[in-house]
């Protein structure tokens, strides 16, 4: 694990082209309907957010609460 919190096998995994909401909630070992669950989000949007689709301020929020993680760091793979 980095200094920052991140684990290296998510660093790794986005370096590899994984979305940043796919490694970090894989790396939690959530489903996708678990993170709708915690989020609210329905899962077909979190499958679009997943393939790329911009995730809107409060979206970006509530998985970044979800999966413990600040939601900017999901926003742009350069975060990390």
């Amino acid at each position: 694990m980095r200094e920052d919190g991140i684990p290296e096998e998510v660093i790794e995994a986005i370096e590899d082209g994984v979305p940043p909401v796919r490694a970090f909630r894989v790396e939690t070992e959530i489903t996708v309907g678990e993170l709708a669950e915690d989020t609210g989000i329905p899962p077909a949007r979190i499958d679009a957010i997943e393939d790329g689709a911009t995730p809107k301020p409060d979206e970006l929020k509530a998985i970044g609460e979800a999966l413990h993680v600040p939601p900017d760091v999901l926003l742009v793979p350069s975060a990390v």
